[in-house]
């Protein structure tokens, strides 16, 4: 039996899981039902964010203070003026996931009370929590049970309302939860790598000045690779393939034919992926805004919600990701310290 399960291997989970375990609150396990753990902070194999990508140093104090404790630097993003303070991680956004997962793989030290494990490819159907013991189940798609006294769930919302959880949770947060796509599931982003670094920062920051399927630019060159990103819609029934030409070509029409002959264009489509989106049809554009019905806890605070989307201050950012995972750590903390 665990004292602590967590569903989903995003950001949030993974802040909980370090938090529960750098506080000796006792074992974890975190549910990944995806191949890897990192939820929207995922990278090229050079490093480039393929998922979220920025902070603001100015306005994002928890995620600074998090990149500090896991030793990560920031650059500040070129065709930025200097008093936005928009940054990128030096490494890539997914550095901040892989050391938190590195850290909870690693805390099975011998002799060690705080057990931290991580699964991958364990989908999450069903939690059950027992009224007369307080014991919770949480069952994955392949007949496994996890034992636990609390559960926190750090998937997606409308992921999350796949779950069936007994007794059923509110009806505001299940409506909530259908409601609500996960930040970034209606874009992909395109990566294309030159071997010359051709473009003005300025000019290739923002809005393309073309229109097509791509409606966002930005510098995202490394000290060992020159490139560009591209945010892009993903519509119906357009191959991956057909995409990456027609960005190509929108690109050479809003730079000339020096943008057309990239040396690697790499397209992640976060629309079609399973695991953050369950209806690549619906690529709508959207902003969100707080909804405290999807952090709010249920079943006497046993069972918790994380998640940028669940944040009350900066929903769709990292740093309401952070925001959101601090938050379920203070009603943990109490629920121990009560304990």
């Amino acid at each position: 039996m665990y004292d602590l399960v967590i569903i989903g291997g995003g950001l949030s989970s993974l802040i909980v899981a370090y938090e529960y375990l750098l506080h000796s609150l006792g074992s974890v396990v975190v549910l990944e039902a995806a191949a890897q753990v990192g939820g929207r902070l995922q990278m090229t194999e050079d490093g480039i964010d393929v998922g979220a990508a920025w902070v603001w140093e100015r306005d994002n104090p928890l995620t600074m203070d998090l990149l500090k404790k896991l030793s990560l630097k920031t650059m500040t993003q070129p065709g930025t003026h200097p008093s936005m303070r928009q940054s990128r991680v030096i490494g890539g956004a997914a550095s901040i996931t892989k050391n938190l997962s590195d850290i909870i793989s690693n805390s099975n030290s011998a002799g060690s009370s705080n057990l931290g494990i991580i699964k991958t490819q364990t989908e999450v159907t069903k939690v059950t929590l027992d009224v007369k013991t307080g014991q919770i189940t949480t069952t994955t798609r392949d007949g496994s049970k996890y034992l636990s006294k609390r559960v926190v769930v750090g998937a997606p919302p409308r992921i999350a309302a796949k779950i069936t959880f007994t007794p059923e949770i509110s009806r505001e947060k299940q409506k909530a939860s259908r409601d609500t796509p996960a930040w970034m599931s209606k874009v992909g982003k395109v990566v294309l790598r030159f071997p010359d670094k051709w473009w003005s920062v300025y000019e290739t920051f923002g809005s393309l000045p073309v229109e097509g399927p791509g409606f966002q630019i930005y510098d995202a060159s490394t000290t060992k690779v020159n490139a560009l990103v591209i945010f892009c819609q993903s519509p119906t029934g357009v191959s991956e393939s057909t995409l990456k030409q027609l960005v190509v070509q929108q690109l050479v029409q809003s730079f000339g034919t020096k943008a057309g002959t990239p040396t690697g264009v790499d397209l992640t489509l976060w629309s079609r992926n399973p695991h953050i989106n369950e209806n690549p049809s619906d690529f709508k554009m959207f902003h969100l805004s707080p909804n405290e019905n999807l952090s709010s806890p249920e079943w006497n605070s046993k069972l918790l919600f994380a998640g940028s989307e669940a944040a009350k201050r900066h929903p769709g950012f990292i740093e309401g990701a952070v925001e959101s995972a601090y938050d379920v750590m203070t009603s943990l903390h109490s629920q121990c310290s009560a304990n």
